[in-house]
């Protein structure tokens, strides 16, 4: 129970708990790796978008990612990494699951979160970061929309009241 877990351990748990909870989300596995046993299990894929030739560096820095591997019922699998994951880190990847979901269907909230990113004071600067990060142009607008996804998701859940209000989004998404 809650009881025997750490803080961390306890945050993390309602999240993906919360998450599951929703339908958009409930057949979406989630696997809390090391980077050792991320390269153990998808060893030279790790590499495959990124300019790092070493699986276990790309895994050492990654806090989670999507694969692109689907699970046995055709959908995604998220990975934390156990080591350098935060509390923003299992919003950020299922912000991604959930702009999987919504790219390209017309869906007006994606549409509305696209323009937000884009009308940033910091946009071109927060552009330019990613694209000296290794992001190409079709990834930059939903890694800067799902960056603020997990920054802003995580500091409402440190706050009670505020957890709430992000249940309640959540269940929103359907």
């Amino acid at each position: 129970g809650e009881a025997d877990m750490s803080p961390a351990e306890v945050t993390r748990t309602r999240l993906l708990n919360t998450l599951k909870r929703n339908e958009a989300f409930a057949d979406v596995d989630v696997l809390v790796l090391t980077p050792e046993e991320m390269v153990e299990r998808f060893g030279d894929r790790l590499t495959k978008h990124v300019t790092i030739s070493d699986p276990l560096e790309v895994a050492r820095r990654a806090k989670g990612f999507v694969s692109s591997e689907l699970n046995e019922k055709g959908a995604p699998v998220v990975v934390l990494n156990a080591e350098t994951g935060g509390s923003e880190t299992p919003r950020h990847e299922f912000g991604h699951v959930w702009a999987a979901l919504m790219r390209g269907t017309g869906n007006k909230t994606w549409y509305r979160g696209m323009e937000l990113v884009k009308s940033l004071p910091d946009y071109e600067a927060r552009k330019q970061e990613l694209m000296k990060n290794g992001y190409v142009d079709f990834q930059i607008d939903e890694e800067i929309l799902v960056k603020a996804l997990g920054k802003r998701g995580s500091e409402m859940f440190d706050n009670t009241e505020a957890a709430s209000a992000w249940d309640a989004w959540v269940e929103s998404i359907k």
